[in-house]
């Protein structure tokens, strides 16, 4: 049978539907926040990371490789999308003072793998189960875990941003002026704030093969944005 590659924008805009028809929608007017003063674009992860003391972080910035640990304005450490998840989800445990709701995902479908979400309120690791490094399924690539802020701050206690100040819960309509694009130009509002190296050649027109930070309508309620990391909108998807 032939394969029909439709594009990451579709799959994701399907997604979300199927979230906005669960769920009645609210009425949002929420402000775009200010961004963090960074001192370094990219911190590089480090193979010593897991072993050192966990940092005095007072804010994440999500980034197309990694959560960046920031702390007055400066960022301090890499946890990387292709570390351990549980790395990461022990970081994120002590910064917040907080355990994970856990919970197992047995997979249906022989083409896809078992996952692990780990969820504070307002934000959720999810581990695919996948070898450390590993050519991860799209949309993710060799990340080892994906992450899903749902709202501003993870358990209400820890800032959560992309690089520009967006936080999960502004307003779509606010968001796209300071991307400079236009938020009805397809069906679900659903771009990159920032994105990575391009690791190949792209399998959809227009998007880039590379590790992306998406911002989309959110499903609970679509004039606010939510923000998922990493996400490929470049690389196609079989169906």
């Amino acid at each position: 049978m032939e394969r029909l590659i439709v594009s990451r924008r579709a799959v994701y805009a399907i997604s979300v539907m199927i979230g906005v028809l669960a769920v009645t929608a609210l009425t949002a007017c929420s402000a775009v926040t200010p961004a963090v003063q960074r001192s370094t674009p990219h911190a590089a992860p480090s193979q010593t990371q897991t072993q050192s003391p966990i940092p005095d972080a007072d804010a994440i910035v999500i980034r197309p490789d990694g959560l960046e640990l920031v702390a007055h304005g400066t960022a301090i450490r890499m946890l990387a999308y292709t570390d351990a998840p549980a790395d990461a989800v022990a970081t994120l445990s002590a910064l917040v003072a907080a355990q994970p709701v856990t919970t197992f995902h047995p997979s249906r479908d022989p083409r896809v793998s078992d996952s692990t979400t780990y969820e504070w309120a307002g934000f959720t690791i999810t581990d695919d189960h996948l070898k450390q490094g590993g050519p991860g399924p799209a949309p993710h690539g060799p990340a080892t875990f994906s992450i899903y802020a749902s709202g501003p701050m993870i358990a209400g206690r820890l800032p959560v941003t992309t690089v520009q100040g967006f936080r999960a819960g502004d307003a779509v309509t606010a968001v796209a002026a300071k991307l400079g694009v236009d938020p009805k130009a397809s069906v679900f509002f659903a771009v990159p704030a920032e994105t990575g190296p391009v690791i190949g050649p792209s399998r959809v027109a227009g998007e880039k093969n590379a590790p992306a930070v998406l911002v989309g309508q959110a499903s609970k309620d679509p004039t606010t944005i939510e923000i998922r990391a990493p996400y490929n909108f470049g690389d196609g998807h079989d169906v």
